[in-house]
């Protein structure tokens, strides 16, 4: 008995790490979109950019599949030109390898490493580096 509780505890406490690591996808993809400047983007991203938000908020975070189609809606919606440290045609190519959500969190501290310091919001890159942390733990 006392080991089918401590079972279903550790399950029970997984579960909610896993949980909270898995929201964070969605809050860092708003927060990383919000952070970057509207010139950054072409323009049919900058239109839809708050139909995309919606989707990032409501998609299952545990569908692989629905988090790479946002992350890539995002890196296809980036001008060239916002990203100074790494190439966009890396970061999608990298993306098609993704089999996990630390891949993600991996792909993410890159773009967001990437990204031409003009590009972004006053707010965004004071925290850049916190985020950059954070990204590099989610999954791990």
């Amino acid at each position: 008995m006392k080991t089918m509780l401590s079972v279903i505890i550790c399950l029970f406490v997984m579960a909610s790490v896993a949980q909270a690591q898995m929201e964070d996808v969605s809050n860092v993809l708003t927060q990383i979109a919000d952070g970057i400047k509207p010139e950054a983007f072409n323009g049919k991203f900058n239109k839809n950019k708050d139909e995309w938000k919606d989707k990032v908020a409501a998609m299952d975070v545990s569908d692989l599949s629905a988090v790479t189609g946002q992350v890539g809606g995002l890196l296809k919606g980036l001008k060239g030109s916002s990203l100074a440290g790494v190439a966009k045609k890396e970061l999608l190519k990298s993306l098609a390898n993704v089999s996990s959500l630390s891949d993600i969190g991996g792909l993410l501290s890159s773009l967001v490493k990437g990204l031409d310091p003009s590009m972004l919001t006053e707010a965004f890159a004071s925290n850049r580096d916190s985020l950059t942390d954070k990204l590099e733990m989610l999954g791990s």
